[in-house]
């Protein structure tokens, strides 16, 4: 190998092994990793940040959202301006992972002239609460289809 410093060569074996990509390290590539080392002086990358953006990329191509050359090291490392981007995105979709989500409807007795009925209601602890959705829904469930698929399937 090279006279790369220690930390180039870490970064690059923990690239290789992360990505299954094995390519070589040499003159132009360990430039290529000083520049990305020294891309933020305010948040400068590091390994684990190369293994949290890897994942939620594979996480990406996994779900087909993403392409498979995102992970090239020309894509990947060779341009900073890109991997602060997918950083920034991994380290939100990180953030949000965990947060437990109210449900956007929820089931919510109302009184009829007719009796009580449920009705669907957008849940105000979400940010979906737009009238259109509540309007749409409420539309669906009078309709004389929904009427009687309830009917036959539920007795109501």
């Amino acid at each position: 190998m090279s006279g790369a410093p220690d930390a180039i060569r870490a970064l690059h074996r923990a690239y290789v092994q992360l990505t299954g990509l094995d390519v070589g390290l040499n003159m132009d590539r360990e430039r290529v990793w000083w520049d990305w080392l020294h891309y933020r002086t305010d948040d400068p990358f590091t390994a684990a940040d190369l293994r949290l953006v890897i994942d939620y990329l594979r996480t990406g191509i996994r779900n087909e959202q993403r392409n498979a050359g995102c992970l090239r090291f020309r894509n990947l490392v060779g341009n900073p301006d890109y991997f602060d981007e997918e950083r920034a995105a991994a380290r939100k979709a990180r953030a949000t992972a965990n947060k437990p989500r109210p449900p956007a409807i929820i089931n919510q007795p109302v009184t009829s002239p007719a009796g009580v009925t449920n009705r669907l209601q957008p849940n105000p602890g979400t940010q979906d609460t737009s009238e259109p959705v509540k309007v749409a829904l409420e539309n669906i469930l009078s309709t004389e289809g929904y009427k009687q698929w309830k009917k036959d399937t539920f007795g109501t």
